[in-house]
């Protein structure tokens, strides 16, 4: 056991994991639509990081009191 998984319990998420790969291959290359679909996928993934990132950042400069700025000025003395 490993993880809290058994050997067959692994071997079984590892050969989904192939078939899910295989699957989404097969439609990326046989059909346009995968393609487009791999696109916007990775545009809708990117444009989440982003949005994470950018709200992240809003936040800690918003409710930090002044230590962002102090952070930044003496960094910028570097």
């Amino acid at each position: 056991m490993v993880n809290g998984l058994s050997r067959k319990s692994q071997y079984l998420n590892h050969e989904s994991v192939n078939a899910g790969t295989a699957a989404l291959g097969l439609l990326m290359v046989a059909t346009p639509i995968g393609w487009v679909g791999l696109i916007i996928g990775g545009v809708v993934v990117a444009g989440a990081a982003a949005t994470a990132s950018i709200t992240t950042n809003n936040i800690v400069k918003g409710k930090n009191g002044g230590l962002y700025d102090q952070i930044m000025a003496r960094l910028s003395l570097l």
